[in-house]
């Protein structure tokens, strides 16, 4: 599958989305043991190291951030650790970023003269 035919998806995912870890492998573009040293370093927030592989499951937005963070590494020829801190930050950003758009939607609400505040 070429590059752009592999972010197609990408664009639709979302956190109600729920990957499998070959889904993520696939759509993300690491390999295996790329993806278990994240999960090792804890680059996912949570113990999935206790779990077994066949058990884990990722957010469908984790592919797209996941794909921002390889890119990143590849263009800076970072090591997993960084890669890892690397995928935080993006992560975070992103959910700054989407609490933002939450926010100007509501004021566009507000600004329409709907309900006077109170």
């Amino acid at each position: 599958m070429s590059r752009t035919e592999n972010d197609f998806p990408l664009q639709f995912l979302g956190d109600e989305d729920l990957l499998s870890a070959d889904e993520l492998l696939d759509l993300s573009g690491l390999q295996h043991d790329e993806l278990s040293a994240l999960v090792d370093q804890g680059a996912f927030g949570i113990d999935m190291h206790r779990l077994v592989v066949t058990e884990w499951r990722f957010a469908g937005s984790t592919a797209r951030v996941l794909r921002r963070a390889i890119d990143l590494r590849n263009t800076f020829e970072l090591e997993h650790a960084a890669t890892s801190v690397l995928f935080g930050l993006l992560e975070r950003i992103e959910d700054l970023q989407r609490h933002v758009r939450e926010l100007e939607c509501h004021s566009v609400g507000d600004d329409r003269g709907d309900e006077p505040r109170r």
